[in-house]
């Protein structure tokens, strides 16, 4: 059997970037009969994953919770922590679509003070109320630690860094997991002025923070120390990762697609009287950016008066206001349809009756919507930047330099543009999406980490008995 060169601590076998790459290509390398033996020992190793947010009926978070412990659980017994109302969210949907899942056991976890505690509504108070959460969590986790006998922890979600939850310290004899791990990038200098009022300073003070928190964070810092394998979700955690704590990470992203993908609707492309249907989806925040894109439809008007374009925006929040009176004022309030929060499958439906994403985002992972979007064949138009930047390619949407305000609004203005007067660049690029979307499937990523777990676990158990 080949070797593997690693960096070996006392307490554990620690896997370094090129460790996880080759862990990944194992398989291929060792003989017939020593493979079936690694996949006899591992098939029922058990399996703790600690995700707050895991459900099937929404996306982000909870969407890719969902979708990573179904994967695993295809393979591992799975026993998964996550908050009640979401626990209660995976049971109904096993029940209503008679589906049977032996090896996944979903724990949840009542929220410190009931779910009611006006505490848990605040937004500047999230990290507080996740600690309260994290605490309970690794009680439970223990409980049943002393029971199951886990042979891997995997601290999966929320992704944030800054709070790493405690499972790393409940045995340091198991194989630890963290990861994909976000939260490091920066809100861009150079936008900070122009999201005005509040945000401005909101945003200002979160990279202060955020610039300390990557440095003196004691628990992010022995979590890091304690993992045996880290997942970063963009290139920007990755490089951060080996900045901040000198630890290589593999990159994954967070999301995937799923593999029934649509068929794409042919016909639109050639009625070029209809409107250019653009769809725009998120949280009513300051980093979400919708401003950015109002600006841009507004130029693509003023310097083709004829384009028929239509925004349709789904979502909510504290920007509401201020955005349907930045529509007003930019005179193009007749050209968007503000649907409000839609639950996950009406947000989808309206995402497949539109041609185009229009992602504005200055501050993400990966966002479920993007992925969502590609799958059913809708091109995006985005920034240049974060997870969502490593996801589209230019075979499926149109990518814009996060510079500053001005070059966003010109390129996302001719994006607009292009794709109104161009359908057949339109039906390319939806036809890319479909491609783009089968290379990232849930059954693929799920392949992958499974290679990776099992892979991991057998250089822990070398490193044991070396």
């Amino acid at each position: 059997m080949c070797q593997l060169s690693i960096n070996v601590r006392p307490d554990r076998s620690v896997l370094t970037n090129d460790a996880c790459h080759w862990l990944i290509g194992r398989k291929s390398q060792l003989d017939r009969a020593e493979n079936d033996v690694v996949l006899a020992m591992n098939k029922t190793a058990k399996v703790l994953i600690s995700a707050y947010a895991c459900s099937p009926n929404w996306g982000s978070e909870p969407g890719m919770g969902w979708n990573w412990v179904n994967q695993i659980s295809e393979h591992f017994e799975a026993w998964v922590l996550t908050d009640e109302i979401y626990a209660k969210q995976c049971r109904d949907y096993l029940t209503a679509n008679k589906i049977d899942k032996p090896n996944l056991h979903v724990v949840g976890i009542s929220r410190p003070g009931g779910h009611k505690n006006k505490i848990w509504g605040y937004f500047w108070l999230h990290y507080l109320t996740q600690n309260l959460w994290q605490r309970k969590a690794y009680k439970v986790a223990k409980e049943l630690h002393a029971r199951e006998h886990f042979d891997l922890f995997h601290r999966l979600n929320m992704i944030g860094y800054r709070e790493p939850g405690y499972l790393w310290s409940l045995d340091p004899d198991v194989c630890y997991v963290w990861g994909p791990i976000g939260g490091y990038a920066q809100m861009p200098k150079a936008f900070i002025s122009f999201l005005g009022g509040k945000d401005r300073i909101v945003y200002s003070l979160r990279n202060c923070i955020n610039a300390v928190q990557m440095r003196i964070g004691s628990r992010v810092r022995q979590a890091m120390r304690r993992s045996n394998l880290l997942l970063a979700a963009t290139r920007a955690d990755q490089t951060a990762i080996l900045r901040f704590h000198n630890r290589d990470a593999m990159l994954m992203n967070e999301t995937g697609t799923v593999d029934s993908l649509c068929e794409l609707d042919r016909g639109k492309f050639d009625d070029l009287e209809r409107p250019l249907e653009l769809v725009w989806v998120g949280i009513f925040l300051g980093r979400k950016a919708l401003s950015l894109g109002l600006h841009a439809l507004a130029r693509a008007y003023q310097q083709n008066p004829r384009i028929n374009v239509r925004l349709h925006v789904v979502g909510y929040g504290p920007c509401e206001k201020v955005w349907k009176k930045l529509a007003q004022d930019l005179k193009i309030a007749s050209l968007c349809v503000w649907h409000g929060m839609l639950p996950h499958d009406q947000a989808l439906r309206q995402m497949q009756q539109s041609d185009v994403m229009l992602f504005t985002s200055l501050q993400e992972g990966t966002p479920h919507v993007v992925t969502e979007a590609i799958s059913h064949g809708i091109p995006v138009i985005c920034h240049d930047a974060c997870g969502f930047g490593d996801v589209i390619t230019d075979r499926c949407g149109i990518k814009v330099p996060m510079t500053d305000p001005e070059t966003s609004i010109r390129g996302f203005a001719e994006a607009i543009v292009s794709l109104h007067h161009d359908r057949q660049q339109l039906r390319r690029l939806s036809e890319g999406a479909l491609v783009r979307a089968r290379d990232l499937i849930w059954e693929r990523k799920g392949d992958e980490m499974v290679k990776l777990y099992r892979g991991v676990m057998d250089v822990m158990s070398n490193g044991a008995r070396a």
